[in-house]
């Protein structure tokens, strides 16, 4: 269901994984409301941050189109666009760093998108010093909720998990982990 006030997806899974792990398939509930547009996912390596993107972008793509979502329940708004930032965009034949190919496209992002747009960024700030790029980060996450577009970063640096800890218009996830068994859940934990 279409919905401009918030976005509310319940139970959702990348179809590509539930088609390796069928009904062991960890299902995930993304949740926002109408002030709050940011989410920020933090957590261990290969504990499924960059799938939680690619969930979310694939329902909206789907939804956008008319097409099932594989997800029990969702409420969404129609996105115009939908932006990803995933991935080393590195170029060796223009000189092109990973670090200012990502900037590159964060500004493009910036320039383009608007209050009807999706925004999925995959380590944000990343190629350059964590401070550096955590204060970069923290400047395009600071425009994005000024510019009330939905958004969804992953991130291992503290200043981009402090502003979603300080900041009401942003929220924290964190990827589960289970010490015991030395191993993710991918089982998300707000706040």
């Amino acid at each position: 269901e279409f919905c401009n006030e918030k976005m509310a997806i319940e139970q959702a899974w990348y179809p590509p994984v539930y088609l390796s792990s069928g009904e062991k398939t960890v299902k995930n509930d993304f949740l926002f409301s109408e002030n709050e547009k940011i989410m920020v996912i933090s957590g261990p390596n290969a504990g499924g941050k960059t799938v939680s993107l690619k969930t979310v972008g694939t329902i909206a793509s789907f939804a956008s189109r008319g097409f099932p979502v594989p997800a029990s329940k969702a409420e969404i708004p129609y996105f115009k666009k939908i932006f990803t930032v995933l991935g080393d965009n590195q170029n060796t034949i223009t000189g092109e760093s990973s670090f200012s190919a990502h900037l590159k496209e964060l500004a493009e992002t910036a320039n383009l998108a608007d209050e009807k747009s999706l925004v999925l960024i995959d380590e944000i700030g990343t190629g350059t010093d964590p401070l550096q790029g955590g204060a970069i980060a923290r400047a395009y996450l600071e425009f994005a909720a000024n510019k009330k577009y939905y958004t969804i970063v992953t991130s291992h640096l503290a200043e981009v998990k402090s502003i979603a800890l300080e900041d009401n218009r942003f929220i924290p996830v964190a990827m589960g982990f289970d010490s015991g068994k030395d191993k993710p859940t991918y089982k998300f934990q707000y706040n």
